[in-house]
């Protein structure tokens, strides 16, 4: 959004009783302590060998800030290009807030996205320095005689707004905290109508949740999820692919809801175990299904 320009400005005094509306009453510049580094690293499964590490450091001159690394995982993205873009934006939203002007004045068209020249300051320093508002409240009051139409009475504006150098690349905190799942969820497997299994090359499969109103349950109900077992080598491991109607356990990577995988199956009333475990339990066994329509089946058992 390209900022609007709100003119060239001066160093009032309240005190002078000479203030023209254009003028800035009070400034106070406020220092933060920025990170010296952002570092963000993520995990892809498709690109285990991949270092998806990104880092950089701020350009904010200011002694001591080198041992100040703030370090995420999960940075939440897959590729290179895009951890070093959130690194980015991540440490400029910091260093937006390392240099702060604090001020009042008359000037009544400010706003936020306003920028404006110091023309004239009691800081030799601060002359012909450009800052931007970042943020503004108004105050404005209204004399009863104003009211009434006599007009005798000055109308009374001040402000009070934050800005920082227009140089800046200006970016807002982050504040909206990221939704995290907590604990386990059941939902049932699903896929195209007509199939019993649905899965890619991954061994993944997709589930319809059962607080989901908008599922059809099928291969449309959910993203691919992986499935976890109990060995998973090179070409080697276990292997079962759960299939449509089973009902699953699904737990999230890190809490994070984009991330789901399925930690197991359980049974239930339509899908009862192959012996019943209240008359049967020390039976131990592995029983498979034939595909498609059943029948059939192999199974070690002790």
């Amino acid at each position: 959004v390209p900022l609007e320009a709100g003119g060239e400005v001066s160093m009032g005094s309240t005190l002078s009783g000479l203030q023209r509306s254009d003028q800035i009453l009070t400034w106070e510049h406020r220092h933060q302590v920025c990170n010296g580094k952002w570092t963000s690293r993520d995990y892809d499964f498709k690109k285990p060998d991949t270092d998806l590490t990104a880092s950089m450091k701020t350009v904010v001159d200011l002694e001591g800030t080198d041992a100040l690394e703030h370090y995420e995982y999960p940075g939440r993205y897959a590729e290179s290009s895009d951890g070093d873009t959130r690194v980015r934006r991540r440490l400029e939203s910091r260093e937006s807030m390392f240099n702060l002007v604090r001020a009042s004045s008359m000037c009544r068209t400010y706003g936020p996205g306003f920028w404006f020249k110091i023309q004239d300051h009691h800081n030799p320093a601060e002359v012909g320095k450009s800052y931007v508002v970042r943020s503004i409240r108004h105050k404005a009051a209204l004399p009863g005689a104003y009211l009434s139409g006599a007009q005798t009475e000055k109308f009374d504006y001040t402000n009070e707004f934050e800005a920082f150098p227009k140089e800046i690349d200006y970016r807002p905190p982050v504040r909206t905290p990221r939704p995290r799942m907590y604990g386990a969820q059941t939902a049932v497997v699903v896929g195209p109508k007509g199939e019993e299994i649905y899965a890619d090359e991954y061994g993944r499969i997709k589930v319809q949740f059962h607080w989901d109103r908008d599922g059809q349950a099928d291969e449309n109900s959910s993203c691919w999820m992986r499935v976890a077992y109990s060995m998973a080598g090179r070409q080697w491991g276990g292997l079962f692919t759960p299939r449509i109607g089973h009902e699953v356990m699904v737990e999230f990577e890190e809490g994070d809801p984009d991330r789901p995988y399925v930690t197991g199956c359980v049974y239930n009333e339509n899908n009862r175990p192959p012996y019943a475990p209240d008359k049967m339990g020390t039976v131990t066994c592995l029983k498979t299904n034939s595909s498609k329509g059943g029948g059939g089946f192999n199974e070690l058992r002790i």
